[in-house]
């Protein structure tokens, strides 16, 4: 008998809720810059930026090397049924590495970050005096509250076939669904068991013959490798979003200290793809600085002036006692 074909949606789906993973945080927080908070706030748009130049150097690769460990652990079993399909996934893994597994580029992963808290030192430290966290409002299961994000070229060209933004149907959207980054390494050993378990029980039921190597299985490693990051970076307390991206996506780009950055533009919509009447944002958090109450004032103003009232008594600043 040999792995059957499962669905990739399947096994991510048993994935996450054995895992529990997917962040279930009222309110998740994107740092960045005031400049990027003035285009955020001025266009609605967020930033998906390519998953090869963040700051951790491993990854793909951190996960993967658990992976390997834990296909070679079932395979020290000479009794194991499913040897030979596990040999070849294995071998599969070392021929190819992460880049070409599936066939998919590994320069399209895209990725936006968000943090579980708003007030980081950690994080801070990355910004200088020009730090603000954004707090967004994460699933409230009501549609016009919820988030979708579109890329920003697919947004203007399907926005062309109606007479108002507000007439928009769902197209090209990615849903607001976060997973949290796995840093400890015994939780990711847990998720590649918990993952092949589920094949091999699947494949205890399967009565036909069917192929031998099954590409869902493999898709479904790589996209487990992007949910995990060195230990190292734990402090992050990283949710990401995760896309390939689409073929027709515009990429723009844009310094960061010593490399050129790509990025996807992405339009901040409802679920039905439309402006959110109430922009979804619950938080917002200036970093430590010397001159907090002058960067508050400037802050509120420019929320008053693009049309936020309502967003100014949501300004704070850090309650970390850090002179920048």
């Amino acid at each position: 008998m040999s792995i059957p074909k499962l669905s990739l949606m399947e096994i991510l789906g048993k994935l996450s809720e054995s895992m529990n993973n997917f962040c279930q945080n009222d309110t998740v927080y994107h740092y960045t810059d005031l400049n990027a908070f003035i285009n955020i706030f001025t266009n609605r748009e967020l930033w998906i930026s390519n998953i090869n130049y963040m700051n951790d150097a491993e990854e793909f690769s951190n996960g993967l090397s658990f992976c390997k460990e834990v296909l070679e652990e079932y395979l020290s079993d000479d009794s194991f049924e499913f040897k030979n399909e596990f040999t070849e996934i294995l071998n599969f893994i070392n021929k190819k590495g992460i880049p070409e597994l599936m066939g998919i580029d590994a320069e399209n992963v895209f990725s936006l970050s968000f943090c579980h808290e708003g007030d980081l030192l950690t994080q801070w430290n990355c910004y200088g005096t020009n730090g603000v966290s954004i707090g967004f409002r994460n699933n409230t299961g009501i549609i016009e509250n919820d988030i979708s994000l579109v890329p920003v070229n697919l947004y203007l060209k399907e926005l062309e076939k109606y007479d108002s933004p507000d007439e928009m149907k769902p197209k090209h959207e990615l849903h607001f669904n976060l997973k949290n980054v796995i840093y400890n390494d015994d939780e990711k050993r847990r998720y590649f068991h918990v993952l092949f378990d589920y094949v091999i029980q699947e494949a205890r039921k399967a009565s036909d013959a069917i192929e031998i190597f099954q590409s869902q299985i493999i898709n479904s490693i790589y996209y487990s490798c992007i949910m995990m990051k060195n230990s190292c970076f734990s402090h992050e307390q990283e949710a990401r979003i995760i896309i390939i991206k689409p073929s027709d996506a515009e990429v723009s780009y844009r310094t960061r200290k010593d490399a050129i950055l790509p990025y996807i533009k992405n339009k901040i919509l409802d679920l039905n793809c439309r402006p959110h009447k109430v922009f979804p944002v619950t938080d917002i958090v200036l970093c430590p600085n010397p001159n907090s109450e002058f960067t508050m004032k400037s802050v509120k103003y420019f929320l008053k002036s693009q049309g936020y009232d309502y967003l100014t008594d949501k300004v704070r600043v850090s309650d970390i006692p850090f002179r920048s």
